[in-house]
């Protein structure tokens, strides 16, 4: 799989290519249908928030993640990458996205950056 990843993390085996790449703002429904995976794995890369702004993923339907600046700061890696897991089980639909609220802060996506999700654990049986 790795070799087929257009993204950050290729030699680390992480498949980040444009397939599953949600977008901000109105969510998209997935390529998939969410309720029959068993894992997810959800990589936000290059997100930028200052003062009050939010960020908040929804998987399936469902907000996986929301967080402020200073609690995205304490969750990302050393490459500045968050990397979350979630269950498709109990998902009410296929759509899927993330929101940037700015509020009086800002809220930005790096150029090479986004929110990635990949499929780990295929259908359930």
């Amino acid at each position: 799989m790795a070799a087929r990843s257009t993204g950050m993390f290729p030699r680390e085996g992480f498949n980040l290519d444009n397939s599953f790449k949600l977008t901000a703002g109105a969510g998209t429904n997935a390529p998939v249908n969410v309720r029959n995976v068993r894992t997810l794995r959800v990589v936000a890369i290059g997100i930028q928030l200052t003062g009050d702004a939010v960020f908040a993923i929804e998987i399936g339907g469902k907000i996986i993640y929301t967080n402020d600046a200073a609690g995205l700061a304490a969750d990302v890696d050393a490459n500045g990458a968050l990397i979350l897991h979630t269950r498709g089980y109990g998902k009410p639909s296929n759509l899927c996205g993330f929101a940037l609220f700015a509020n009086t802060g800002t809220a930005t996506v790096a150029d090479n950056g986004g929110v990635f999700v990949e499929l780990v654990d295929g259908p359930a049986r």
